[in-house]
């Protein structure tokens, strides 16, 4: 009866203690394919990825450290030092703080999964990188991107976002179409 009352007590605890959690995975849709999941903890509303295997999928390397409760995420051009239970990431040197601690559930290390979204580490890897409806949603990096166009009856307005200064040539070979090279 007193292991009955513990349990029942303990589980009113956890309940009021704040931390809300759930345990589940998050998804790798890349170029428009499913490219598998990894496990995800949901704590205090935010999302939670193991370390090691989604920086795997996204095309890092990683180091643990077991001991410190350490991970080394590293490509070309990129180095990041996340530690458990700190809410900063050490990123190219330089402390980057992030929206929840590192942590570490059922012997993995989990950060939130705004770590993989900075830009640094989407320009290391090649790559531009969403997370919405708990998916990674990863596409190929490009030059130019078309923003919002404006299209009317007598004339349409493509605007492209670059991130930086790039040459490029125009030709109207007819009234209906304009090739930008």
């Amino acid at each position: 009866m007193k292991r009955i009352w513990a349990l029942l007590l303990s589980g009113i605890c956890m309940f009021f203690s704040g931390a809300a959690y759930a345990q589940g995975k998050v998804y790798f849709q890349v170029e428009g394919r499913s490219a598998g999941s990894v496990k995800a903890v949901e704590l205090n509303g935010i999302t939670y990825v193991d370390v090691q295997r989604t920086a795997r999928k996204l095309g890092a390397n990683v180091e643990l450290f077991a001991a410190s409760k350490q991970a080394k995420i590293t490509t070309k051009g990129f180095f990041a030092i996340l530690t458990a239970p700190l809410s900063d990431v050490i990123v190219n040197g330089k402390h980057v703080p992030i929206s929840g601690e590192v942590v570490v559930s059922g012997g993995q290390l989990m950060s939130p999964a705004e770590v993989f979204l900075l830009p640094s580490f989407q320009k290391a890897v090649n790559r531009r990188i969403e997370f919405k409806d708990n998916t990674f949603w990863v596409e190929r990096r490009y030059t130019a991107a078309l923003e919002e166009p404006v299209l009317k009856a007598d004339e349409n307005l493509l605007i492209f976002d670059t991130e930086q200064d790039i040459a490029f040539e125009t030709a109207q070979p007819n009234n209906h179409t304009v090739l930008v090279t």
